[in-house]
């Protein structure tokens, strides 16, 4: 009679493969990033023109929540994105479409933690790493809230490492807008304010 101990090498393969697979995504993302014409929205200037040809739109808003789903999936950083959105829309209208990208962006990437946690490699399963599972689980709302408001790394790999690890649905959407909440106010009254100074344009 086997065991589970004893099935698991056989699943081995399948999950090295698609962690290969994501990993190859990964490279392949940062080559798009540096290889091709989307380098260019790194270019601060750039990407205040684009986003001032967007804000010309009578679709404007539409258009900018979908450009931040698209590039923060591209892992582009949340930051120069919420600031370009202050500077060619009103205050109240920047900081809507900044935090429905925002959310509508971790929906997916709460998705895909899902797919990803279903080729978790072996040692994420180990018993030494399951009381801290555990504890991020039932406090999914204080660990996504809490790495909103200290935002260290990639928004989308947070988002997907946050699901990965078992946050639920709607303890991570509540703490991804909650946490998200001062930093987006911050930047989008400070860009306002600068562009009205007349410091950028």
């Amino acid at each position: 009679m086997s065991t589970v101990d004893d099935q698991a090498p056989s699943s081995e393969p399948s999950a090295a493969r698609s962690w290969l697979l994501l990993g190859l995504v990964a490279v392949g993302l940062a080559a798009i990033w540096r290889f091709t014409p989307l380098a260019r929205l790194l270019d601060r200037a750039y990407l205040g023109h684009l986003a001032r040809t967007i804000a010309a739109a009578p679709s404007a808003p539409a258009l900018a929540v979908a450009a931040y789903v698209v590039l923060l999936l591209l892992l582009f950083p949340l930051t120069p994105l919420v600031a370009a959105t202050a500077l060619v829309f009103d205050p109240w209208r920047a900081y809507g479409i900044s935090l429905l990208g925002a959310l509508v962006a971790s929906a997916l990437g709460w998705v895909a933690g899902r797919l990803v946690a279903r080729h978790r490699p072996r040692w994420i399963e180990a018993r030494r790493f399951q009381p801290l599972r555990a504890r991020l689980q039932r406090r999914g709302f204080l660990t996504m809230a809490l790495t909103r408001l200290v935002p260290a790394g990639n928004f989308t790999i947070a988002n997907v490492v946050g699901s990965a690890i078992g946050v639920p649905f709607r303890a991570f959407m509540l703490g991804n807008a909650v946490g998200l909440q001062p930093g987006l106010l911050l930047l989008t009254l400070l860009a306002h304010e600068a562009r009205r100074l007349g410091w950028v344009r």
